[in-house]
């Protein structure tokens, strides 16, 4: 009994010493445990019905209406009309409404990377590069797999590169990928 009391202690002073491990570009995944803890007190609707979710969220991007988001009771168009909104106001703050939605095998989305997308939507909207360096390369899943999220760096620094025809903007591609080719080469198409 001690023994296990022990290994307790133990576990919780390691985890205190991760907390105040954490770097800036984790405190996300911090935030995403929060949003993890508010999705489970949040009770979904039983009913999944796609056409009303669809129409709502027709309606929300038509009348740019955050607050019609949460309207639509299909989970995938909740996050969806978040990054439309990010995306047509220009506003990366709107993705941080991207939160863990309840689907229909009663898991839940990947919300961090739509999240994740979200913010290089939006920087590549307003071709904001520094936006693009807010993106972090990874991030520790709900089941503690490290997923490596560097490629959404690395299309919106390509995808800005392409748009503003500012091959400059490459060299911040670190990893030797299809997106620092594609950037270099200054056309989509070319592989």
């Amino acid at each position: 009994m001690q023994n296990k009391k022990n290994k307790i202690i133990v576990l919780l002073i390691l985890i205190i010493f991760l907390i105040g491990c954490v770097k800036e570009e984790d405190k996300r995944y911090l935030q995403s445990l929060k949003d993890l803890e508010e999705f489970r007190k949040v009770t979904m609707p039983e009913r999944w019905d796609y056409e009303e979710s669809a129409k709502t969220y027709d309606d929300a991007i038509e009348e740019n209406d955050v607050k019609k988001c949460e309207d639509t009771f299909y989970p995938y168009y909740i996050n969806k009309c978040y990054l439309g909104l990010a995306v047509k106001n220009k506003n990366f703050n709107i993705c941080e409404n991207i939160k863990p939605r309840k689907v229909q095998d009663g898991g839940i989305n990947d919300f961090q990377t739509e999240r994740i997308n979200c913010y290089a939507e939006v920087a590549i909207s307003t071709n904001a590069q520094d936006m693009c360096e807010q993106i972090p390369n990874n991030y520790i899943n709900l089941i503690n797999n490290t997923i490596d999220t560097s490629s959404y760096k690395d299309f919106c620094y390509t995808k800005i590169s392409i748009n503003t025809n500012d091959k400059s903007i490459c060299e911040k591609i670190h990893n030797e990928t299809r997106y620092k080719r594609i950037c270099l080469s200054g056309d989509w198409n070319h592989e």
